[in-house]
């Protein structure tokens, strides 16, 4: 991008998942962050305060106004998300919007400049379970399940992102009745101390296995996915992979990468530096939102509680 050897970043909303962002900003070689915005200047102070030297603003648009932003990071509730969506690709920043989204799908070069924080595509496990599946490792795959922990509607959409990058987009998904575990009390895998499940869904397909969709009653919980094929069965939780063989071979167990962090850490980690990469070099981001809003839809439908709160904290708005 214009032959920058770091792009300039500015975070909007300073609640929960700041701290990824921050911590990935001021030490990653190629990014620095510049500018931080909460309404609530008495967070935004704090934050500056930890991350500093930077500049912080209590009015999203006066942030929007320095040419020292590149990218903006937008993570505050989902209710405000159209305004500051909006506002940024028009003063000609690139975007990275946590979900859910509540804002129409860019278009033009506006969509080249935006991008959907999904973090759960950047866990190794789930990637490595990916790509077994398309390389037939796991034989005939009868039954997907993911879990997530409770904490945000984020991972939700995470959830039903990961069986569309997964498996392919479901027809629709319909609530199971309270007390089923979906798939994973069907698995031949005991994962042992996983936290009981509160909701259920099954996600409905032409011609694909049965799939389900759990809310863990666990707000620590992260994401947990496991399939059973009759070649074998894999089990993925935070970046941990298990792999059974149904022919009675040894298991193959590889734990997690710790080298940026803890699990959640790592994938935010991943996911900033590749959106950053693509600004950098001028490849757009793989990420868009056009599956993102259908995902949205699919759980709106399916009665998910959405509470518009994305990044769990205060948000910026306008006088």
């Amino acid at each position: 991008m214009n032959g920058q050897e770091k792009l300039r970043w500015g975070v909007i909303g300073c609640g929960r998942v700041f701290p990824y962002y921050a911590q990935t900003l001021v030490h990653h070689p190629e990014t620095q962050l510049t500018a931080i915005c909460d309404r609530d200047e008495g967070l935004a102070i704090e934050a500056m305060g930890e991350y500093g030297p930077v500049a912080w603003f209590s009015d999203y648009r006066a942030m929007l106004d320095r040419d020292d932003v590149d990218i903006v990071a937008v993570c505050t509730r989902g209710a405000d998300h159209e305004a500051i969506v909006t506002d940024a690709l028009g003063a000609g920043k690139l975007v990275l919007c946590e979900t859910p989204l509540r804002c129409d799908p860019p278009t033009g070069d506006a969509a080249r400049r935006f991008g959907v924080a999904l973090p759960l595509r950047y866990d190794p496990a789930v990637r490595a379970v990916k790509k077994g599946i398309e390389a037939g490792a796991y034989g005939e795959v009868s039954i997907v399940s993911i879990k997530v922990g409770s904490n945000c509607d984020g991972l939700l959409v995470g959830a039903l992102d990961l069986m569309n990058w997964v498996i392919g987009t479901p027809k629709s998904i319909q609530p199971l009745p309270a007390g089923a575990d979906g798939a994973v009390a069907k698995a031949p895998i005991d994962p042992g101390g996983m936290a009981p499940t509160i909701q259920s869904w099954v996600a409905l397909y032409d011609t694909k296995p049965l799939a389900f969709i759990n809310i863990a009653d666990d707000p620590g919980f992260g994401c947990l996915v496991n399939l059973v094929g009759d070649g074998a069965a894999a089990w993925a939780h935070e970046g941990t992979l298990l792999i059974v063989s149904q022919d009675g071979a040894a298991p193959e167990f590889r734990p997690p990468d710790e080298k940026d962090g803890p699990w959640l850490m790592s994938i935010y980690v991943r996911m900033i530096s590749d959106f950053n990469s693509c600004a950098l070099h001028g490849r757009e981001f793989w990420v868009g939102s056009d599956w993102v809003i259908e995902a949205q839809r699919l759980a709106n439908e399916a009665g998910f509680a959405y509470t518009n709160s994305a990044g769990g904290g205060t948000d910026p708005e306008p006088e």
